[in-house]
């Protein structure tokens, strides 16, 4: 399942966290997370082909299955992350 594979990258579950706050450039991800930026571009690309988020323009917006994903991982972890 696509959430298992989630879980296991932590960096993915920040950045889905991050976007489901609002939609959200680049530039602002990269300082909030303080990855490199090629690091941000890949795990990114990763969560788009994957269907968690969507890119609108030069912003990054969270998918309805982007929501549903991280609600089922917190809810496999009594709501708080590991």
């Amino acid at each position: 399942m696509k959430e298992g594979w989630l879980a296991s990258n932590p960096n993915k579950v920040r950045l889905l966290e991050l976007i489901l706050k609002g939609a959200i450039e680049r530039e602002e991800i990269a300082k909030k997370v303080r990855l490199p930026r090629p690091t941000i571009d890949s795990l990114m690309n990763e969560l788009i082909s994957d269907g968690f988020v969507k890119l609108n323009g030069n912003v990054y917006e969270i998918t309805e299955e982007g929501e549903k994903a991280l609600k089922s991982l917190k809810e496999d972890v009594g709501g708080k992350r590991k």
